[in-house]
């Protein structure tokens, strides 16, 4: 109908027109001569024509649709289309009169005409995905017959028969278990990628269990150009059943791909690998707990690398497919302690080292990777030497970022099993990889990582070797963004090249100088910060202990250098005061180098206040060993060193005074009060002789007695400082210990009578 001159007609016109035309079309003798159709099919293209003509016929008014020449032309074009095999035609009528369906029984019985001859004309494996609105009509036009006319009950009776009948119909079961293997396959869809039945999902589970349970006993007895179709419906059956049903169904395909491996040409393997692999994929939760306890417990693992060694000769798209699947079952595996995991690895690298199969190194690098990142046992040594020889070797087929996948995890779990020649193979297979402009940053630190890791292997001609790349790892530090861990790693390596080369003081000095990692320690210990939180803390320390070597081997000799790592290790303490291990550590360094630059020059008074600071707001002084090495400190700076903290009365010295008086009496309080026992007086001997020697320097100071005399502060702590005296005085002289340490009590008999005397002067003052 032509409606692009309606504008000129008047409406009473129209009207009439289309009256008119509406009783020809409706005329069963106009519409029964075929003459009308052929006319429509005249064009190059009659299938668009009538498709065109449809279209604009439907759409103009419900009395059109529904008139007799329209079911006419939609019959005509529905079997036209199904003749030609047009299925993209027949989906659109099926499609469009989904919609209209329910305006007449005329348009019911087309659209199940249009439905019927498109199930008919779709491939089997295809039709059902959710590409396109037809197959959505499909999956709801099926899915509905099947909810309501019970049919999977209904062939789980006939299947549970056939199974009872134990050969009584032998002449017609293959026929009878055909017809059901076909008839439940045209009920699987596929979901997102999922094989399933298109009824609603969890209805009818233990239908579908028992239909699982009758198809695998069958599966004998049928003929084998079923196969297809019979794991196709076995996948389907994987998404309702219960957690019984799908280890039966899995146990049955692995047992069929392991016996038909050899046997079965190419692209049924490849289906079966595909079969297996989604019902893999599909499992979750509680489903993928029971496929892998069942991989454990049966060792699947195992009987697959047996099956893929046993058949080396097998064509690659073959050998590809298994090793898919044993790619797969490794992946969802928990349980890495069986014997068979070296059996594995073993056909692993059998398939290595064959040349034609070397395109697919790939997925043999990830099998390997996947054992070694879950192995927890250890691993048979020359097994992993020779895994590692054939990566490490110049003929590998992959470069250094495929080949750390396999070597990082390896050295993280499996480093115990290498043998030396291994580790120092590796090692120089690393420095070749790290001195390479061009490696990636990521693979540059993993390689690092494993230096680190067997440095402590090397001999004197590798570590020489690594000193000489040593330039390399300062513009690293200095130049690229590295994690503080891995410069805590570059330090370390150095800190350990000077130890083991000490004997050639000469060539590491040189070496040293030239790389330019003396100048680095000089600036990183002149900073006015440290790295910031937790994760500097390793490059804090590593900086710490770099430059404490280099001192200890006179490669670090200026004075400044001295005084800039004291003030290093002071800001340390400071930042890590909790840390009691950590403290003590760095007391430990502050006092060797103290010691060693005593000779060279004079500390200035802020360099020794900024240590006594340190030392005297560390929350952890109350451990013995941190106590210890404080007094010890404390004794080195204001007593050893005459005139520091003595007739002065600046008021920062004051508070010094004060805070080494509380730090002292403290330190007297924690090992007295501890056990309140001479064992732990004994113990500590050479604390409480090192504290009272600090605090007798003190209390006879003229500054200190002035301030008693003024401050009742000082005196109530000075007054504290005696009590505790005694208290161990008399606990030595009970047991009889001071008889046999004369040093601790002749400091303690010093300090009773200094204050006898301090309480004669202010009873009877001048």
């Amino acid at each position: 109908m032509n409606t692009k001159n309606k504008s000129a007609c008047t409406f009473p016109l129209a009207c009439k027109i289309i009256m008119n035309l509406l009783d020809i079309i409706e005329n069963e003798d106009i519409t029964a001569n075929m003459a009308w159709i052929d006319s429509l099919c005249k064009s190059d293209s009659p299938a668009e024509a009538i498709q065109r003509h449809i279209k604009n016929l439907i759409s103009t008014n419900s009395a059109l649709q529904t008139s007799t020449f329209v079911n006419k032309l939609w019959e005509t074009f529905i079997k036209a289309s199904s003749a030609s095999n047009n299925k993209r035609m027949l989906l659109w009528c099926a499609k469009r009169l989904f919609s209209l369906q329910n305006k007449s029984a005329s348009f019911f019985c087309l659209y199940q005409l249009a439905v019927c001859l498109s199930t008919e004309s779709l491939p089997v494996y295809s039709s059902y995905n959710t590409s396109s609105e037809a197959h959505c009509i499909l999956r709801a036009q099926f899915s509905k017959y099947i909810t309501t006319s019970g049919i999977l009950d209904l062939i789980n009776r006939q299947l549970e028969i056939l199974v009872q009948g134990q050969g009584l119909f032998q002449d017609r079961e293959a026929a009878i278990f055909r017809t059901m293997i076909m008839f439940l396959q045209r009920c699987v869809g596929v979901l997102n990628g999922t094989m399933m039945f298109l009824e609603p999902c969890g209805s009818d589970e233990q239908v579908k269990n028992k239909i699982a349970g009758n198809l695998v006993l069958l599966f004998s007895r049928h003929n084998v150009n079923m196969d297809v179709l019979h794991l196709t419906i076995l996948e389907a059956l994987c998404v309702g059943t219960s957690g019984d049903s799908l280890e039966l169904i899995f146990e049955h395909m692995v047992h069929l791909f392991l016996v038909r491996f050899q046997v079965f040409p190419d692209t049924h393997v490849a289906y079966l690998q595909g079969c297996l692999l989604r019902v893999i994929r599909s499992a979750f939760a509680h489903k993928r707990t029971i496929l892998r306890n069942f991989v454990c417990d049966n060792d699947v693992i195992g009987s697959l690398a047996i099956c893929l060694h046993n058949n080396m000769d097998v064509s690659t798209n073959k050998h590809l497919a298994g090793m898919c699947v044993l790619s797969e079952i490794v992946w969802i595996s928990h349980q890495f302690d069986m014997v068979s995991i070296e059996r594995t690895l073993q056909c692993l690298m059998q398939c290595m080292n064959r040349i034609p199969l070397l395109p697919n190194v790939d997925i043999y690098i990830l099998v390997i990777r996947q054992i070694l990142l879950r192995r927890t046992r250890r691993i048979s040594s020359d097994l992993l030497n020779q895994i590692l020889h054939t990566m490490i070797s110049p003929s590998f087929p992959r470069g250094v970022e495929t080949i750390m996948t396999v070597i990082d995890p390896m050295v993280k779990s499996q480093r115990h099993s290498l043998d030396l020649p291994s580790c120092q193979a590796l090692v120089r297979y690393m420095l070749s990889c790290l001195i390479d402009p061009d490696l990636n940053i990521n693979t540059w630190v993993q390689c690092l990582g494993v230096l680190r890791t067997f440095i402590h292997q090397l001999n004197r001609a590798n570590i020489i070797t690594v000193l000489e790349h040593g330039k390399t790892f300062v513009v690293a530090m200095e130049q690229w963004n590295l994690d503080p861990h891995h410069t805590a790693q570059i330090m370390y390596i150095f800190r350990f090249v000077v130890c083991r080369l000490s004997v050639c003081k000469d060539i590491v000095v040189d070496r040293l100088h030239d790389s330019g990692f003396v100048n680095h320690i000089r600036r990183k210990m002149q900073m006015c910060d440290l790295a910031p939180g937790s994760s500097g803390k390793a490059m804090n320390i590593s900086t710490m202990r770099a430059a404490d070597i280099l001192v200890v081997h006179d490669i670090l000799t200026g004075f400044q250098d001295g005084v800039d790592l004291v003030l290093f290790c002071s800001k340390i303490i400071c930042q890590h005061h909790a840390n009691k291990k950590l403290v003590a550590d760095v007391m430990r360094v502050i006092m060797r180098t103290l010691k060693r630059f005593e000779a060279r020059g004079t500390f200035d008074d802020t360099t020794k206040r900024q240590v006594l600071m340190c030392i005297l707001t560390s929350s952890s002084r109350l451990d013995p060993i941190v106590s210890l090495y404080g007094i010890f400190l404390i004794k080195f700076l204001c007593v050893s060193e005459e005139g520091v903290y003595r007739h002065d009365s600046c008021s920062q010295h004051k508070e010094v005074m004060k805070e080494i008086v509380s730090f002292c009496n403290c330190v007297l309080s924690s090992i007295y009060a501890v056990e309140m026992s001479v064992a732990c007086i004994w113990r500590n001997r050479e604390t409480l002789t090192n504290c009272i020697d600090i605090l007798l320097s003190i209390y006879k100071d003229s500054l200190f007695c002035a301030m008693q005399r003024t401050n009742s502060l000082w005196k109530r702590e000075f007054e504290y400082t005696a009590d505790l005296v005694t208290s161990i005085q008399i606990s030595l002289n009970k047991s009889h210990g001071g008889q046999q340490n004369n040093s601790l009590s002749n400091t303690l008999c010093m300090f009773s009578d200094h204050y006898r005397r301090a309480s004669s002067e202010r009873q009877n003052p001048v």
